[in-house]
C-alpha cells in the first residue's frame, strides 16, 4: 500500500484513458489545460483482519479546464460536460486501478460541478472528482 503508488496508477490511467495532462503531485503551475492534478484526502483504518490494515483513503481528482475569464459565454459550460460522463466511465471500468498491488477496490464517489478554484494564484474553472480507493496494507508490528 502506498499513496504515490495510487496516485502515479490515477495520473496513468487519466494520461492514457482521458487524454489528459495529468499529475500525481501538484506542480508549481499549470503550463497546459486541461490538466488533472491529484491530491491525497483523509483515510479511515480497519484493523479487523490479523495480518492486514485495510485502508479507505479518498484522493481528489481536480480537473482544471481553463483560466477564468477565457472564452465566449457559456462555452465553459459546454467545454466541462463532457468531462462528468468521461470520468465516471473511465473510473467504473477501472475498479482495481489497472490492477494496481494491494488495490482492493476503488469508486467514484462524487463529483464539484463546475466551479472556480485556485491552483498557484490563478484562478480556474475547474471540477473536482473524489475517487475512494480501498486497499490492503501488511501489518509491521513494532515493539
Amino acid at each position: 500500500m502506498s499513496v504515490t503508488t495510487v496516485k502515479t496508477a490515477l495520473a496513468t490511467i487519466q494520461s492514457s484513458v482521458l487524454g489528459l495532462k495529468a499529475y500525481a503531485e501538484g506542480p508549481a503551475s499549470l503550463s497546459h489545460t486541461p490538466a488533472l492534478v491529484n491530491f491525497t484526502g483523509p483515510a479511515q483504518y480497519d484493523y479487523s483482519q490479523s495480518d492486514a490494515i485495510e485502508v479507505t483513503r479518498r484522493y481528489l481528482m481536480r480537473l482544471y479546464l481553463r483560466e477564468v475569464g477565457q472564452g465566449i459565454d457559456g462555452e465553459a459550460e459546454r467545454l466541462a460536460e463532457p468531462w462528468f460522463e468521461a470520468v465516471v466511465n473511465c473510473f467504473s471500468a477501472r475498479r482495481r486501478l489497472g490492477n494496481t498491488q494491494f488495490v482492493k477496490t476503488s469508486r467514484l464517489l462524487s463529483d464539484s460541478g463546475l466551479q472556480v478554484g485556485l491552483y498557484a494564484g490563478q484562478e480556474y474553472l475547474m471540477i473536482e472528482f473524489v475517487l475512494e480507493v480501498t486497499e490492503w496494507a501488511e501489518v509491521s508490528y513494532v515493539e
